[in-house]
């Protein structure tokens, strides 16, 4: 790889699923500074790729903006290659003043921060910092608090962001303090806030000082199980259907073809109540275009300019859940199709 003049600044926000990372990170490129170039790594546990859409069709001056995807698991086990040729493109093309990195909620970051102080990237890229964002009405919850994940995203921490603050008691707040005290981490500082608003300057703090420490069995937490039957392409009818197992957890998407549209009342509707663990969606309505994110059991939705189609990611880690179904549901709200 070529070098480069100055070490590019690089950040990693890593966290459980639904604690706001990507709300996080457009944020972030609100205030980043005009005249600089930022680009962003972002690893997806789905096939279908939501935050990479999210980003593009949200984060303002995409000529200063370069934003690049690794779908399809962990970021450091199932897609380590794909990780690596994403990251030596994203370096070589868009040659960026910052890169943050944001990996999947059920993502390895320790082995990302290995990756990125490997000597191939000296010179290159500036290992700032690692911020761990946390939901605090999760602290009372093992099966966030005992998931091998979750304690990683602890452990890994120079700076914890106890996100949607907002809608957590004082005794949930407390919780959390007493889990990071517990760990080891009372001293890593731990600051509230809601929307993911965090001050800019948090990135350039600096570091812990830490060993490279290899995942203790990637694979074993992590092995693809791609089950093809339950993949489905349907172009001529509007669509698609990808499906992603990994452990405990499984994904769902769909993508439908920009002349799909759903009418948003009905949508709303559907999408409300589900037992899963998380869903984000981008989709044309009869409303315009909305974003709709479920997550600790609330639905929000938000309005955006434009989208290229209406994709739809589930996460759940319930194998029960009946995808067929659902499908039926999802189509009965579309209005238009091809």
């Amino acid at each position: 790889m070529k070098t480069i003049l100055r070490p590019i600044p690089t950040n990693i926000i890593t966290g459980f699923l639904g604690v706001g990372k990507t709300t996080t990170i457009l944020e972030l490129l609100k205030h980043k500074p005009k005249e600089q170039k930022w680009a962003v790594l972002v690893n997806e546990f789905g096939e279908i790729g939501i935050d990479g859409e999210l980003l593009n069709t949200q984060s303002g001056n995409q000529e200063q903006i370069t934003i690049k995807e690794v779908a399809g698991g962990c970021m450091c086990c199932a897609a380590g290659v794909s990780t690596q040729v994403a990251l030596n493109q994203l370096i070589k093309e868009a040659r960026p003043d910052r890169l943050i990195i944001e990996p999947t909620g059920l993502g390895h970051p320790k082995e990302i921060i290995n990756t990125i102080q490997q000597d191939v990237y000296k010179g290159i890229l500036d290992y700032q910092n690692t911020i761990t964002l946390l939901d605090p009405r999760h602290s009372n919850d093992e099966r966030y608090t005992t998931h091998s994940i979750y304690q990683q995203q602890l452990d890994v921490a120079d700076i914890f962001i106890a996100n949607k603050s907002d809608l957590s008691s004082e005794n949930e707040i407390q919780s959390l303090q007493e889990v990071l005290s517990k760990r080891g981490l009372s001293k890593v500082p731990l600051i509230e806030t809601q929307q993911g608003v965090i001050d800019i300057t948090l990135l350039d703090q600096p570091a812990q000082p830490r060993t490279n420490e290899a995942n203790d069995n990637p694979l074993n937490i992590f092995s693809v199980l791609l089950d093809p039957t339950i993949n489905a392409n349907h172009e001529g009818d509007g669509f698609l259907r990808k499906h992603h197992q990994q452990q405990a957890f499984s994904s769902i998407g769909w993508v439908f073809n920009t002349d799909t549209c759903f009418d948003y009342f009905d949508l709303t509707a559907h999408l409300s109540g589900l037992n899963i663990q998380r869903l984000k969606a981008i989709m044309r309505t009869d409303r315009g275009v909305y974003t709709f994110n479920y997550s600790g059991d609330i639905l929000s939705s938000q309005l955006i300019e434009d989208a290229a189609d209406s994709r739809l990611e589930i996460i759940s880690d319930d194998m029960t859940f009946d995808a067929d179904s659902f499908e039926q549901t999802l189509l009965s709200s579309r209005i238009t199709q091809a």
